[in-house]
């Protein structure tokens, strides 16, 4: 009986000590694992932002939607305590990307606020202009070349690709920022509402547009996304940001066809909700 009892017990030890180690092994895995940078395209109907977050905590938002929807979908990701955001950025001042801001701005801090210094003649637009002046948050007008060191412990940045130049009164849409963002061997490529002409200048001047992700410009529009440039990006995956039953008819059936003609997966915000991707520097996939 005694034997059978000494056995019982060094068994549970064996057992005890391989599930210890294994627990320790895990935890040590995880801990010196990469983290992820998280990039959120957030549901906000028909429009466009974009919420990223760096593994050191750095906070990034690239517009704001249409109207007040971005709040609950910032509350999904930052804690109720966190009140400021590193960067906000206005791709361009059309109605569907910074409406959204104005309220942002309004109950969060703001670190920096970058756009492509292009005005609309819109009372939105002049009451983002006033808030970023009255709350004395930094104002900086990007052009293409610049660099925007988001992570710098681990070297993520975003890459102005566009505009060159802005003229007085031209296409907003034309105007738009775009940026490349780059974490180590991820990239993903955000395109504001940029068209056609705008793709062929990229593929035309730019060096490499290989990424893993694109964001489709103009929310799936017809004017935009067109088989050459899809080709030069040459994504793994495709974000459409767009409000189901969208008067527009986003996204053009054209656009669909590009992407899945060079095995593009397509992940759209009407689907979805939320679309949220995660990279690591080496390897990106899709969050549940």
């Amino acid at each position: 009986m005694s034997n059978d009892i000494s056995i019982s017990r060094f068994c549970f030890f064996v057992f005890s000590f391989t599930v210890g180690i294994g627990m320790l092994g895990y935890v040590g895995w995880n801990f010196f694992q990469p983290k992820p940078m998280i990039v959120s395209f957030l549901d906000v109907g028909q429009g466009d932002a974009i919420f990223i977050e760096t593994p050191s905590g750095n906070q990034i938002l690239v517009d704001g939607g249409p109207g007040r929807n971005v709040l609950s979908e910032l509350g999904a990701f930052m804690h109720f305590s966190d009140r400021h955001i590193d960067m906000i950025i206005a791709t361009h001042a059309d109605a569907d990307h910074i409406t959204g801001l104005i309220p942002v701005i309004e109950q969060y801090s703001v670190g920096t606020f970058v756009d492509n210094g292009m005005r609309a003649d819109t009372n939105i637009d002049q009451a983002l202009v006033d808030l970023v002046q009255e709350k004395n948050i930094p104002y900086i007008v990007a052009r293409r070349g610049m660099r925007f060191i988001l992570d710098a412990k681990r070297g993520i940045f975003l890459e102005t690709l566009l505009p060159e130049s802005v003229e007085r009164g031209g296409d907003r849409n034309s105007a738009s920022l775009v940026f490349r963002l780059v974490y180590g061997e991820n990239e993903i490529l955000l395109t504001g509402d940029v068209e056609l002409e705008n793709e062929q200048i990229l593929v035309s001047e730019t060096g490499t547009l290989d990424s893993d992700i694109l964001k489709v410009g103009h929310h799936g529009s017809g004017t935009s996304t067109g088989l050459e440039f899809v080709k030069r990006v040459d994504p793994q995956f495709a974000v459409l940001s767009y409000g189901c039953d969208n008067r527009y008819g986003h996204p053009h059936p054209t656009v669909t066809k590009n992407l899945a003609s060079e095995d593009v997966i397509i992940l759209s915000t009407c689907e979805m909700g939320t679309v949220t991707m995660y990279g690591n520097g080496k390897d990106v996939w899709l969050g549940k």
